[in-house]
């Protein structure tokens, strides 16, 4: 069922058809690194007992209570099928070139230089200081606090560091079109449903209850840091965090189903059904 969710959480993905129609190559990749960690991270919970997982598949018999099989991917994690190079290591090396080709792609903007416009800004916020100096005897001494902050280039870089960082974390930019902090120049999308916001908050709080999380925690902090660094100057967004979301939204559809799934059959379906007409008359729309 989780699979399901995980084609389901693709196929209904404007920013997916965007990425692939606009470079198949970074496309593929993104696929193959969304489908690495959802290996890593997504095992169906525990309410599901008897049914697939996904490193080993489990099913009832009327002659055996519980009879364990070989699943496909139990070779990856068993000695005598022991590869070159394990899913986690392949999984950091494809999320770096998810970052490698994002940034490829994105228009360079260094942390220090100021535009003219920039320039404008920054004087106009010069003359807001209020003179600060200290009294030493007799003596005046003035700081230059207006400058510290506004023209030393780390302070510069730190502030654009704040800014690129805010964008990137911000909720908008994924699931509404980046409103109300809309690019010049770049059309915005709907990268995912707003419907999907309570599914990934939730996902993301399931995941983060497991003690092996790290790779979904790699899968957010390196494309974040690159992307703070690199800036957002990019048509397609920050690419490289795409398996992030969809992994976390997968993970918090499969909870949601297994917790619809205890309620009364004719709740489950009116429910289901009830979402499942408003979300794809969000897509139409």
């Amino acid at each position: 069922m989780a699979y399901l969710f995980l084609i389901f959480s693709n196929l209904t993905s404007y920013w997916l058809w965007k990425i692939v129609l606009t470079d198949w190559l970074l496309g593929l990749f993104i696929i193959l690194t969304t489908l690495l960690l959802f290996i890593e991270v997504n095992d169906l919970p525990p309410a599901l007992k008897g049914g697939f997982s996904l490193r080993r598949m489990t099913y009832k018999s009327s002659n055996h209570p519980r009879v364990e099989a070989r699943g496909f991917l139990e070779i990856f994690y068993k000695k005598e099928y022991k590869f070159p190079i394990s899913l986690s290591k392949f999984f950091i090396i494809f999320i770096l070139v998810c970052v490698f080709l994002q940034t490829k792609g994105s228009t360079k903007v260094s942390l220090t230089d100021i535009s003219n416009d920039d320039r404008r800004l920054i004087d106009m916020r010069l003359k807001e200081y209020p003179p600060i100096y200290i009294k030493i005897g007799q003596k005046k001494v003035w700081l230059p606090i207006a400058h510290w902050f506004e023209e030393r280039k780390e302070s510069i870089a730190f502030f654009r560091l704040s800014k690129n960082f805010s964008e990137v974390i911000d909720p908008n930019l994924y699931f509404f079109a980046n409103h109300p902090r809309e690019r010049v120049g770049i059309k915005e999308i709907e990268k995912f449903s707003f419907m999907l916001l309570p599914v990934f908050i939730y996902g993301a709080l399931k995941i983060s209850e497991k003690k092996d999380k790290w790779l979904w925690i790699i899968s957010f902090a390196v494309p974040l840091a690159a992307t703070s660094v690199i800036g957002n100057y990019n048509s397609l967004g920050p690419v490289s965090l795409y398996p992030f979301f969809v992994v976390t939204l997968t993970r918090g559809l499969t909870e949601a189903f297994f917790k619809l799934k205890s309620k009364k059959l004719s709740q489950q379906n009116l429910l289901v059904s009830a979402l499942l007409i408003i979300y794809f008359l969000t897509l139409i729309h």
